[in-house]
């Protein structure tokens, strides 16, 4: 401290106060793709497997078309794959989606992988809620 001719200074102290004051850069505003089980149908029988999954945009601005991707493996099989193309979401809107893939003849205890946005392509707040994964039996 040193005492001058216009009061009282605390070297150090004014780039201090200056940084706690500076306000912090706004994140900016960006969708937010989230994804849940609603049901699965069918999943023992023989034929066409039904899941109906929940996706939603919790982001503060509308989400563009985007592509929902869908593993079915029955344990200890090869894995079939379907692909959605979802409309555009707007911010805060969440929508039931329809996939269906094969059951390939076979029955048995099925490992579900169910992701938005796979190739990440939409620019997103957070991207760790855009997996889902299931068992269905």
């Amino acid at each position: 401290m040193r005492r001058g001719t216009h009061g009282l200074q605390i070297a150090g102290y004014g780039l201090l106060l200056a940084n706690i004051f500076t306000p912090a850069a706004a994140q900016p505003a960006l969708p937010d793709l989230s994804v849940s089980f609603a049901s699965v149908e069918n999943c023992q029988r023989n034929g066409v497997v039904r899941i109906e999954v929940t996706v939603g945009n919790a982001g503060g601005l509308a989400s563009p078309a985007f592509v929902l991707k869908m593993e079915s493996t029955l344990i200890g099989q090869p894995k079939t794959v379907s692909m959605v193309e979802v409309a555009p979401l707007a911010s805060g809107e969440f929508r039931v989606i329809e996939i269906f893939t094969a059951s390939l003849g076979q029955q048995g205890q099925r490992a579900l992988i169910v992701s938005a946005d796979p190739y990440n392509l939409v620019a997103e707040q957070n991207e760790a809620n855009n997996l889902l994964n299931g068992m269905c039996s």
